[in-house]
């Protein structure tokens, strides 16, 4: 198991090093794909028939529409956003993309007379959503989770506002980690904020002894 783990921290690393430009590549490159994957699952689901796979026109929109898309997702500035720094901000930068995408595909077929369900375009954006930023998202926890073996465990004292904005700190930087709150407030006790649980300050015995912190 440790060396299954190793070896998959050096994947992580080794994609980490990897220039920006290479990264940004990498990320259209991915986003064709599964625009192109969620557009064939939406016509799937809708024809119950892999038959539209052999239209020239089919794919001329998949093209078409993949171009728009990424274009508009590159005006919205989802590649210059670092992944391991993500926001829920990134949604409506690749909702943008996949209006676009849907956008494109329906006026494609209509100009071009393909047979395109008016339902497949709504299909097509909503998995495309869904698959573009759950993909993003998961990245960025592989590279935490990674990180987070090195960085030392810590604990807050207080669970208010300022709390939580060192949680938020700690949460993108590389030195420390954040285990868990401990607050004299008895009302918080037993809360979970920004995933770490609050404590009483007496439990902080075992907080060291458990986590090392």
């Amino acid at each position: 198991m440790m060396v299954r783990t190793s070896s998959f921290g050096n994947v992580v690393q080794k994609l980490t090093s990897v220039r920006r430009p290479g990264k940004i590549v990498l990320q259209i490159f991915a986003d064709i794909f599964l625009f192109t994957v969620c557009f064939v699952a939406a016509m799937l689901l809708r024809l119950e028939s892999l038959n539209f796979v052999v239209y020239r026109e089919v794919w001329f929109t998949v093209i078409v529409s993949s171009t728009l898309a990424i274009t508009a997702l590159w005006i919205s500035g989802l590649y210059r956003t670092l992944v391991r720094f993500l926001t829920a901000r990134v949604v409506a930068a690749v909702a943008i993309g996949a209006v676009v995408f849907s956008l494109s595909t329906y006026f494609c077929s209509i100009f071009l007379n393909v047979a395109i369900p008016r339902s497949v375009p709504v299909m097509t954006a909503a998995f495309s959503l869904l698959a573009i930023t759950g993909l993003r998202f998961c990245i960025r926890e592989i590279f935490r989770s990674v990180m987070l073996v090195a960085r030392r465990p810590v604990v807050i004292y207080g669970a208010g506002e300022a709390g939580l904005e060192l949680l938020t700190s700690l949460y993108y930087g590389r030195d420390y980690a954040a285990v868990a709150f401990i607050d004299d407030d008895h009302r918080l006790h037993g809360l979970t904020i920004g995933g770490c649980l609050v404590h009483s300050p007496s439990v902080l015995p075992q907080l060291v002894a458990a986590f090392g912190v």
